[in-house]
């Protein structure tokens, strides 16, 4: 038996990189039981949504522990580190080959390296470490970042010989083992797992009317407000109805706000969207817009930016580490620039018919880059991590 334990993302979060994973896994240990332990509405979204292998995994669900207010905190921590020992308990008694964790809290991940040496001395472990490595951008300075920070750096640099780590893209295992925190041979790269399938694709006309927009959690420290400023660059071309722009993702009172002109048409501001609903509405966008810069995107992947190549959407990001490590890597799969205004500028020379060749080339190396991450050839790449 594999066991999988996702004890922090609750319903549909991060759904798309874990019925990746799962599916990855069972072809990595074929005939091998896949157990995964994880909150009840993700076990549902990942039955719902994942393919036959997802189906085939034994789901060992929990009810939700966290909630808003002013015990949102300490109800994150201590629920998170009460799952914890539920799948310590679980994997001491029933043994299984492997446990990974895909995700875990920087008080979290402290807590796995204090109890493996107590509880979970024999058993083979590996972590995928992703959004929380934000935490240590020394530009996030409130309290509590700080704190967390000095939990993720205390994790990191506890060595374990029973524990390994995982991480979406090159550059992110060189800044940690260049900082002296993980040893190299503990620390594997696995590029962001995504189930890509192929789309129809007959030549996309220029459209009469453009559709741009952002998705994801829109937040100020990813620069969502951004789209606010370009949609106002735009206002005379919104009121003639050839471009409209679109956030789709929950976001903060604080955001919300700043659409004061309403230039910018907001799906889902107050709750998740479903993936079905956010698919609904970003399938309908020409272009992809994101404003992530390394104040925001320095330790981590995107998940959003892989969905959009997914649907085959052009995207336009500011840089940051992660885009630049996906266009060296992959080559031209997005369009970088090194400011808002140098975006705007080419947005507005779509709108006068240029760069058109330029979106079509752009989606070629899309497909080419989804032939290259085929299921079956990100399984092979888990497989030299898991099996090495």
């Amino acid at each position: 038996m594999v066991l999988i334990a996702e004890i922090v993302h609750p319903g549909e979060r991060h759904l798309q990189l874990n019925s990746a994973l799962i599916s990855l896994v069972h072809r990595v240990f074929p005939g091998e039981r896949i157990t995964m332990i994880c909150e009840q509405e993700h076990a549902r979204a990942i039955q719902t949504h994942g393919d036959h292998y997802c189906k085939r995994t034994v789901f060992k669900p929990f009810q939700s522990y966290s909630s808003g207010g002013i015990f949102f905190w300490p109800r994150k921590i201590a629920g998170e580190w009460i799952q914890m020992l539920r799948v310590i308990l679980y994997a001491r008694k029933h043994k299984p080959i492997l446990l990974i964790w895909t995700a875990l809290f920087p008080t979290g991940q402290w807590a796995l390296r204090l109890l493996t040496p107590l509880l979970l001395r024999r058993q083979q472990q590996y972590l995928l470490l992703q959004g929380e490595l934000e935490y240590l951008n020394p530009d996030m300075q409130k309290p509590a970042d700080r704190i967390l920070r000095l939990f993720l750096r205390r994790a990191l640099t506890r060595p374990s010989d029973r524990l390994q780590l995982i991480v979406l893209a090159d550059y992110i295992k060189e800044r940690i083992v260049s900082r002296g925190w993980c040893a190299p041979d503990r620390i594997h790269v696995l590029p962001h797992p995504l189930h890509y399938t192929p789309r129809e694709h007959s030549g996309k006309p220029l459209p009469d009317k453009w559709t741009a927009g952002t998705f994801g959690a829109l937040q100020e420290r990813k620069n969502s407000h951004y789209i606010f400023h370009l949609a106002a660059a735009f206002d005379t071309e919104i009121q003639a109805g050839r471009i409209t722009f679109h956030a789709a993702g929950k976001c903060t009172p604080a955001i919300r706000h700043m659409n004061r002109q309403n230039l910018v048409k907001l799906h889902g501001a107050e709750q998740f969207l479903t993936q079905q609903a956010l698919e609904a509405v970003i399938s309908q966008f020409d272009l992809a817009l994101f404003f992530y810069d390394n104040t925001a995107y320095s330790w981590c992947a995107s998940g959003a930016i892989h969905e959009a190549l997914q649907l085959e959407i052009p995207v336009l990001s500011l840089r940051n580490r992660y885009v630049d490590w996906l266009v060296r890597t992959y080559g031209t799969i997005c369009i970088l620039f090194d400011d808002l205004p140098q975006m705007e500028c080419f947005i507005r020379e779509l709108l006068h018919g240029q760069h058109t060749g330029m979106l079509e080339e752009i989606r070629k190396n899309i497909r080419r880059f989804k032939s290259e991450n085929t299921m079956q050839q990100q399984a092979q790449r888990l497989t030299t991590i898991l099996r090495h």
